[in-house]
């Protein structure tokens, strides 16, 4: 329960707790500070999973869980971090909980300060290698279209050679037909 003042944190200045972003194949979220103090440690909220992420001091761990201090627990990690911002950045070992089927399974997760300006520039950058991405696509089926309707073209009119063949095939048949009925041609 949310209790203790900040002389009592573990941490030197709670105003420097950044947001985190947590990710792994099982587990994903944004978790934001929420201004709470948990067993002199912040507590975090994440919309997208509907809960906190908080310090367990029963098992000494940074556990996740629908409510602080609850007795469902979604992941946990064994640490003593003063704030999980400090949880090493190249991962951590985390245990989550994937159904009564599978149980707990163990997690490589990462945890690293997020700001929504981070955010706002990932999409960003995102967003402009996906407008890249279409943009060749366009120019691709542009150069598709225009070189198979030129050989369409190609083939609906002749070349100037295949003319002349046609001309001189012509030519001949026209004279066998006279030559066959006995009319002279000129």
């Amino acid at each position: 329960s949310s209790s203790s003042s900040s002389s009592s944190l573990m941490m030197e200045d709670p105003t420097q707790v950044c947001d985190v972003s947590i990710s792994g194949k099982l587990l994903n979220g944004i978790f934001l500070v929420t201004g709470d103090i948990h067993a002199r440690r912040p507590t975090y909220y994440c919309r997208k999973l509907e809960s906190y992420l908080y310090y367990d001091t029963k098992d000494g761990s940074w556990t996740i869980s629908p409510h602080v201090g609850s007795q469902i627990v979604t992941a946990f990690t064994i640490s003593d971090a003063a704030s999980v911002d400090q949880l090493s950045a190249i991962g951590t070992v985390w245990k989550v909980y994937t159904g009564k089927a599978k149980g707990w399974q163990s997690e490589m997760l990462t945890t690293t300060c997020y700001s929504e300006q981070q955010e706002q520039e990932a999409l960003a950058t995102k967003g402009a290698a996906l407008k890249e991405k279409k943009d060749k696509l366009k120019k691709k089926l542009k150069e598709k279209s225009s070189s198979s309707s030129s050989k369409s073209s190609s083939s609906a009119s002749p070349s100037p050679r295949a003319i002349e063949a046609k001309k001189k095939r012509l030519e001949r048949s026209t004279a066998k037909y006279f030559e066959v009925r006995g009319v002279k041609g000129e």
